[in-house]
């Protein structure tokens, strides 16, 4: 796929909650579409319309749809019963009229693709207006199901998507301005155990995720990612990259690698990236510039992450406030740990937690991680750290690493300081004692 454009794209994606049976399969007419909920109730009272009379008719007529027993009759009966057609069927969700899953809109999608390669392609200004995705609460006779309801997925937005592909390469792309009003957005996104891809030489720009839901299962708040890596991927390869000027209510990323194993980030920027909802003043926001969450071996290396910042929480207490960071090693606490990740000859400067807190490089319970020859430099807001860890004992290296100019601390291990070593004015002159390879404060003894 070379020297191909996408642009302008604007959708509103629409809903279709369809009428499934109890093995939640969607029901369908004779020729096309499903069975719709919203047929079945006339201004939210249980009255099939003569939409759905047709479609069931047609589909019973000819023996192409398999309904229920007893659930045609019913419906094509002059006295339809609510409580029968409730107990043969249960409503289903995030698909569209065709019985698709609707999965947002996309630029250039790759799904199991092998040694494809997309090159000096653009996407710019792909756009979703779609609202928010429909629960069980909202529909007429929905408190009479109990089942795990699933995120909707249908108001996403993907600038360039590779998903269970293998040795695919994206080079000299530009992704630019792709909006969700209610979903996650991703530029570019490689997915779902992929394996050996390569992208490079690409450029992520000024997307937006605008919408801001207080976390529900149906409809999450909305994510912008530069570039995402998620979901199992092995063995990526991301090199010259820029992810630049994205912004969201809550959550932004320029680079974010999650549950994967292996994936080497090089020589990258990420930059001016902002998260600045201030209707929920107390709720936590968290913008980062280059983000490993739960993997295993990732390394980020001579990367340069700068000016990424946060606004509002002027109610904002310790488990609120925002995080803003260059750099973030982090483990779930659900039990799956973040192993053997590494930040090196990276440089992360001029971040502004606003009124929460700013770090060059944050260590969240992440073990065998190692931080070297990295600069942190000048991070602020309410606190500011250049290098913070969460606690102290854990297998970490964090060596060799230059930080000054940040508000609160230079190094940091949560609940104590980083070690201080005294000497004496002569240790201080022996080279061998004032070893650059060591994070320590130094103390002239007394």
């Amino acid at each position: 796929i070379e020297n191909v454009t996408v642009s302008n794209i604007v959708s509103k994606t629409i809903e279709t909650v369809a009428i499934g049976n109890n093995d939640g399969n969607r029901l369908k007419g004779a020729l096309f579409g499903v069975l719709r909920w919203a047929d079945a109730y006339q201004s939210g009272v249980f009255a099939p319309n003569d939409i759905l009379k047709a479609q069931v008719y047609g589909g019973n007529a000819v023996n192409v749809a398999v309904y229920p027993a007893g659930f045609a009759a019913n419906i094509l009966s002059g006295t339809p019963n609510e409580a029968l057609f409730l107990s043969h069927v249960r409503p289903i969700f995030n698909g569209d009229f065709a019985g698709h899953t609707s999965k947002g809109v996309f630029g250039i999608r790759v799904d199991c693709g092998r040694g494809v390669t997309i090159k000096d392609c653009e996407v710019v200004g792909v756009e979703n207006k779609g609202e928010l995705g429909a629960m069980l609460a909202d529909l007429p006779s929905g408190d009479g199901y109990l089942f795990d309801e699933q995120r909707y997925t249908g108001n996403d937005v993907y600038g360039i998507s590779l998903a269970a592909c293998r040795d695919c390469v994206v080079d000299g792309c530009h992704v630019i301005e792709c909006i969700s009003d209610n979903g996650d957005v991703s530029g570019v996104m490689v997915a779902h155990d992929s394996k050996a891809n390569m992208v490079q030489n690409t450029a992520s720009i000024g997307h937006q995720a605008n919408g801001n839901m207080i976390n529900s299962v149906v409809n999450t708040t909305p994510h912008t990612y530069g570039y995402r890596i998620f979901n199992g991927p092995q063995a990526t390869r991301v090199h010259n990259c820029v992810a630049q000027s994205l912004s969201a209510a809550r959550y932004a990323y320029g680079f974010y690698v999650g549950k994967t194993e292996d994936v080497v980030v090089t020589s990258c920027i990420s930059s001016s990236h902002s998260v600045d909802d201030e209707t929920n003043l107390d709720i936590q926001k968290e913008a980062i510039g280059f983000h490993a969450f739960d993997t295993e071996s990732t390394r980020f290396e001579d990367c340069v992450a700068c000016n990424i910042r946060a606004k509002g929480e002027d109610n904002h207490n310790d488990s609120s406030e925002s995080h803003v960071a260059g750099f973030a090693i982090h483990q779930e606490k659900s039990g799956y740990e973040d192993h053997y990740s590494s930040i090196l000859n990276c440089r992360s400067e001029a971040h502004n937690g606003g009124k929460g807190k700013s770090f060059g490089v944050y260590l969240y319970d992440a073990d065998y991680v190692t931080v070297r020859g990295c600069t942190t430099v000048n991070n602020r807001g309410r606190k500011g750290y250049g290098i913070y860890k969460t606690k102290s004992g854990d297998r970490a290296l964090v060596v060799g690493n230059l930080a000054y100019g940040n508000k609160s601390d230079d190094y940091r291990v949560k609940g104590t300081d980083w070690p201080i070593l005294e000497l004496s004015s002569e240790d201080v002159k022996d080279s061998q004692i004032h070893n650059p390879w060591y994070n320590v404060r130094f103390k002239l003894k007394t």
